[in-house]
């Protein structure tokens, strides 16, 4: 294994709050192409980590790397600007909305008079989607979608973040 392969490495990671230790001395290495699961019981520590990678939890110690270089300093959208980014099992999205508006919720782009400019919104998601190669439409309502079209909707939203 080339040291070059290595995307993501954390390395000897630890966490408590408060007596229960989370994590002790998790160290886990994605190479480049690799794709991973990551199992375990309830309590393993799984999300632990995963928040941790995502900038939501420092650790106690430990390193992580993307591509050599330490992240622990970087914040959350610096972490996605790097390609580091999750969708967490539950979904907080508007299901009521169309997948344009959820992307830009709370950012909508407005027009000249201080109107939500939809038609840019629609546009620009569709450019978005289009770079995810799926079939989807800006204007579906989320509540329609599949769970995974769902999590996709929440990804668009996360990495679109300004």
């Amino acid at each position: 294994m080339m040291e070059e392969s290595v995307v993501l490495e954390a390395i000897r990671i630890s966490k408590k709050f408060g007596a229960t230790q989370a994590l002790k001395n998790a160290s886990f290495r994605v190479n480049r192409g690799e794709v991973h699961g990551l199992v375990g019981e309830n309590g393993a520590g799984k999300s632990t980590l995963m928040k941790i990678f995502s900038g939501v939890y420092s650790p106690d110690s430990g390193t992580i790397n993307i591509e050599g270089e330490n992240i622990l300093h970087l914040g959350i959208k610096d972490r996605q600007e790097r390609g580091l980014s999750m969708v967490y099992q539950e979904i907080n999205i508007f299901p009521n909305l169309s997948i344009a508006r959820n992307v830009f919720a709370s950012r909508e782009p407005l027009g000249r008079i201080g109107l939500i400019d939809e038609k840019r919104m629609v546009e620009d998601t569709r450019r978005l989607i289009s770079q995810l190669n799926v079939d989807l439409k800006p204007e579906a309502i989320v509540n329609s979608l599949s769970t995974a079209e769902k999590q996709l909707t929440q990804l668009l939203w996360q990495n679109h973040l300004e």
